[in-house]
């Protein structure tokens, strides 16, 4: 393989005890080495020269090392040019698809240029020698690809363990942004339940700041429990404001009718906001003459254009304890059926 022509056997120039062992080098994997060459001779010198270093294994004939690469992996492929059946160019081309990272290098007693350019363009290879070959320039080729490719394999860990650390934080932020958002939603979704029963148990109309209509009948529900306790007297009385959304502003209307009902209203007596354009107000020790009078006080003031406001167009219904019903629900039903009927 290695003479000074195609069939002679192993003729290497340089220092006989140059072996390629690599003292300096830290304990590590052994890469694996693919001789391959029909002189025996040759391939059993090429393994003593790098076993220390190197896993080797042999082949006689490009067919044989073919069958090799596709059972086990190689690290590095040197072949004779010359062999029977096949070229070492040729082995060189196919094992590309069998070990396609190997390191390959070209043996060759008869050197031309159409054989080194076909080896390098057509198989890879990484080095092209001639015969006889410098022992020393063989390992130091053999080392100094398989150190470029321990770097790249010390590389390609680094990068995998940072790609696995970057994907487990990727992993981490995804969760944590889920847990993020899970607990902005529940405390949301808290906040939206807790100010709905503050709303609930707000006793005023955001709006006008009178009672709310809630509120007005817990009201009338303990007024009626005293007046029974008692047996005193109590009114209460629904005003409604005619034709509230035809007005040139509903708002204004609102703010007029709340602002009148506390300037009417006696210390003791209450008023509600019952819906959007109604109002109730709670008279305590009050029978159906008292409250008509309160009632009319109310239209007189809407009425009025006084202040500058256009009158307030009113309409109410009066219910009175025990006259009328004995029990809240009583009291409102007809107030409500009165005034829906009108």
């Amino acid at each position: 393989m290695l003479g000074d022509c195609g069939r002679d056997t192993l003729d290497l120039v340089g220092d006989p005890a140059i072996t390629g062992a690599r003292s300096d080098v830290p304990e590590r994997r052994k890469f694996r080495m693919l001789v391959v060459d029909d002189e025996p001779e040759n391939v059993e010198f090429l393994k003593r020269m790098f076993r220390r270093d190197y896993d080797v294994e042999v082949a006689q004939s490009g067919t044989e090392a073919l069958s090799r690469l596709e059972a086990e992996p190689f690290d590095v492929i040197i072949t004779d040019q010359m062999m029977p059946g096949m070229t070492g160019t040729e082995l060189l081309t196919r094992s590309i698809s069998l070990a396609p990272d190997a390191i390959r290098i070209l043996v060759t007693g008869f050197p031309d240029l159409e054989t080194a350019i076909s080896s390098i363009n057509e198989g890879r290879a990484y080095r092209f020698f001639t015969k006889p070959i410098d022992r020393r320039e063989l390992v130091g080729a053999v080392n100094s690809a398989l150190d470029q490719l321990r770097a790249g394999e010390v590389l390609q860990r680094q990068i995998d363990a940072l790609t696995a650390e970057r994907d487990a934080l990727r992993a981490r932020l995804d969760e944590l942004e889920r847990n993020v958002a899970a607990e902005v939603d529940r405390r949301a979704a808290a906040v939206v339940e807790e100010l709905a029963r503050l709303r609930e148990r707000d006793p005023f109309d955001d709006e006008t700041l009178l009672y709310c209509k809630s509120e007005m009948v817990r009201r009338v529900e303990e007024e009626l429990a005293r007046s029974e306790r008692f047996g005193l007297l109590c009114s209460f009385a629904l005003l409604r404001v005619v034709g509230l959304d035809d007005l040139p502003d509903p708002s204004v209307a609102i703010d007029r009718m709340s602002d009148l009902l506390r300037l009417a209203v006696r210390r003791f007596d209450d008023a509600a906001r019952w819906s959007r354009d109604t109002f109730a107000l709670l008279m305590p020790h009050t029978d159906q003459k008292g409250a008509e009078a309160a009632v009319a006080r109310l239209h007189a003031l809407a009425a009025s254009d006084d202040d500058g406001a256009p009158p307030l167009p009113l309409e109410g219904a009066i219910a009175v304890y025990p006259a009328t019903g004995t029990t809240a629900d009583e009291l409102i039903a007809e107030v409500e059926r009165v005034l829906g009927a009108r």
